[in-house]
């Protein structure tokens, strides 16, 4: 699949169009099919490492807050 992601904080340049691995469903999970997104600010502040202590993320990391 396609994701659009980051491998490092930064500007709008590190982020990156990209062939992911489809995730894995765990017990209790579900695997829904995304056809379109909203743009939060809080995945624009995620991006540029504002909310770090706030929000850990692991990169590299697929923006989408609102999913």
């Amino acid at each position: 699949m396609k994701a659009i992601r980051f491998h490092e904080f930064g500007n709008s340049e590190v982020l990156s169009y990209e062939d992911v691995d489809r995730p894995v469903p765990g017990t209790g999970q579900v695997l829904v099919r995304v056809a379109a997104t909203s743009f939060n600010p809080v995945d624009d502040h995620i991006r540029a490492g504002a909310l770090a202590e706030m929000i850990p993320i692991a990169l590299p990391y697929v923006p989408g807050i609102d999913l």
